[in-house]
């Protein structure tokens, strides 16, 4: 058998990566990637996370740039950028020119002239301004209307689900010190989005206020100029941190929470499939399947069935998450009882959430409908006595923070989350791991001590009525792709168990991070896919104390859980190199690796991750690029 290249054991596909050209402008550095502007830092401290200028289709899909004619110029701690650029989409073709310029004193000025030969549709066509996170979350900022007007304002700390920001023409916040960045931009009305609600770790300034109607047209012949100056004030630039001289990683003794109960999503297409890969699923250890009815068009108690008959198969629970069309509330709910009632001893929850086109799911009026959720609630409570009720939504965080479910009515809050909804590339990935804890904060400020779960957490986004996904034929990066090609590589493994990670000390109860079928299926052609392995030893710690784990660089991340008189440490390489790490005191320590050297073994070894053999003495790891390693080592007495 020929033997996959590099490319396709880290990233399932042979997509290159994108180009990157790094530049200065004074105390400035930013980089070049794609047409866009990436990681703005005024000496060294990340400033904008990314300006681009952005076209989306009717359907909400980001059209990639195809970029010609690129000139750089570098001079005198100056530089200059110049290209054109044509974004092509379903509806018709969008040319467009830039020019960038950043300036002696860190002034960067990014310009975009769009000039349509054809009527062209899009959703929003424009410039996209992200500020990050750290130093940014909960601080100050001062917004200058588009009347010039100035308002002191914050962003927000919880995740916000409403325009943070509008009818904005400039934003001032401090970096450190006595040093301001401005961002102004030009052309059209501006708004800010809190981006977490859709597990993006920032916050968002777009042009076209969402209570604008889309989609729109650019006439042909007209001509959309747009441009966004990022400056700053004077002041003395803080010393660039040179970053640790070695990774390490920090473990704590005492135990913090416990580690979720771990499901697996079944598609109602895929059941059978399942089915044929029973043996399989059972040995990954899962707690819970969680499979789908809706109400409008599956035959409820046939297809409940089978997911019972399945999940018995693999020795899981079934979390059954219903669809409810909520034209009538007791009737529907009266219905499932009696599709479902020999079913219910063999059901361990059921998450009933109303359909997509009956709660909130744009800011903006109309107000919650905070009503039909209590008639909801309070029906289910009566129809189903006795059972796990949950409530939320089978949406994104966004649709839960717009429609939350009355308190005193549910056992439990849920939605999902995919991190391909506005950027597919891999930084933006790994730097949406931030974004959980946030989220999960947000849940417990609103829903108390309500257990908390993820009924799908992973890239890509799962196929259904309240995500409009695209199915990615070519297998390349793509936002709102129902199949991601990291899934099912090396990335997907090392991603996965960061995001566990970022969701145990999140204190999240329960997370589906994989399906058994589909574009997030545990399975590879081969046999196993490396977040198989990642799943499978999360399910075997379930329930464990969990220890407080953390790595010195951004590069690496950590999990710890006692089990058994014994710690296990898990590490996930998030960068595409190799890592030494040093790792904490321990003795009598055993080792697990999962990179490119070990690929191919672990694809058809089950227990390859989840009880390592190989006796280990060093105080050091080395690991490939985006691997998984599992170290356990007895507890001191």
């Amino acid at each position: 058998m020929k033997r996959p290249t590099r490319n396709l054991l880290l990233y399932g596909t042979e997509e290159p990566l994108p180009e990157t050209t790094h530049l200065a402008a004074g105390p400035v550095n930013v980089v070049l990637e794609g047409g866009a502007l990436r990681w703005i830092r005024y000496g060294g401290i990340e400033v904008i996370r990314g300006i681009a200028f952005l076209v989306r289709d009717r359907m909400w899909n980001t059209a990639p740039a195809g970029i010609e004619n690129l000139r750089i110029d570098r001079e005198g701690g100056r530089f200059a950028v110049a290209f054109d650029a044509l974004c092509r989409t379903a509806d018709g073709d969008l040319p467009w020119r830039a020019r960038i310029t950043g300036d002696p004193d860190g002034t960067i000025r990014f310009e975009a002239t769009a000039f349509p030969a054809a009527d062209f549709v899009t959703n929003r066509t424009g410039f996209v301004v992200l500020h990050p996170l750290d130093g940014v979350v909960g601080e100050p900022v001062f917004v200058t209307d588009v009347d010039g007007g100035e308002r002191r304002m914050r962003f927000p700390y919880f995740v916000d689900p409403e325009p943070c920001f509008t009818d904005l023409r400039a934003m001032r916040h401090r970096v450190t010190g006595d040093v301001w960045a401005t961002c102004t931009m030009e052309g059209d009305a501006w708004e800010t989005e809190d981006h977490r609600n859709w597990l993006d770790a920032s916050f968002k300034t777009y042009v076209r206020p969402l209570h604008l109607p889309y989609p729109y047209t650019l006439g042909a012949g007209e001509t959309c100029r747009q441009s966004v100056t990022v400056s700053f004030t004077a002041g003395t630039p803080p010393a660039i941190a040179t970053g640790p001289t070695e990774t390490e990683i920090i473990l704590e003794e005492a135990t913090a929470g416990t580690m979720p109960t771990i499901g697996l999503r079944v598609p109602a297409g895929g059941v059978e499939e399942a089915f044929a890969r029973a043996d399989a699923i059972r040995r990954t250890g899962v707690q819970l399947l969680n499979g789908t009815v809706d109400l409008r068009s599956d035959d409820v108690a046939l297809l409940a069935s089978r997911y019972v008959a399945l999940a018995e198969a693999v020795e899981a629970g079934l979390a059954l998450q219903v669809i409810l069309p909520c034209d009538d509330v007791e009737a529907e709910l009266t219905g499932l009882a009696a599709g479902i009632a020999p079913l219910l001893s063999r059901i361990e929850s059921l998450l009933v959430v109303p359909a997509e086109n009956r709660i909130r799911r744009d800011p903006g009026p109309p107000a919650p409908p905070a009503a039909l959720l209590a008639r909801l609630y309070s029906a289910a409570r009566r129809t189903f006595p006795g059972v796990r009720i949950g409530g939320g939504t089978l949406g994104a965080f966004a649709e839960f923070n717009r429609n939350l479910p009355p308190p005193g009515l549910v056992d439990f809050v849920a939605h999902t989350s995919g991190s391909l909804v506005h950027a597919a590339d891999d930084a933006t990935l790994i730097e949406n791991l931030q974004s959980y804890g946030f989220v999960a904060e947000g849940v417990r400020a609103a829903c108390g001590g309500l257990p908390y779960r993820l009924a799908a957490s992973g890239i890509s986004l799962d196929e259904g009525p309240f995500c409009e996904t695209v199915p990615n034929r070519g297998l390349i990066r793509a936002t709102l792709a129902s199949a991601d090609p990291r899934e099912r590589a090396l990335f997907g493994g090392a991603w996965t168990l960061a995001s566990i990670g970022a969701i145990a000390a999140s204190g999240i109860a329960a997370v589906s991070p994989a399906s058994v079928a589909g574009g997030a299926s545990i399975f590879s052609p081969g046999g196993l896919t490396p977040a198989a392995h990642v799943v499978a030893g999360m399910a075997r710690a379930a329930g464990a104390p969990r220890r407080e784990a953390r790595s010195n660089s951004r590069g690496l991340a950590a999990l710890a859980f006692s089990s058994g008189g014994a710690t296990s440490l898990w590490l996930a390489n998030l960068t595409g190199a190799s890592q030494r790490v040093r790792l904490p005191g321990h003795r009598g320590a055993t080792a697990a690796i999962l990179d490119e050297t070990t690929a191919a073994e672990a694809e058809t070894s089950p227990d390859f991750l989840t009880t390592p053999i190989t006796e280990f003495a060093s105080s050091h790891l080395e690991f490939g690029a985006f691997g998984v390693a599992h170290i356990r080592f007895e507890d001191e007495p």
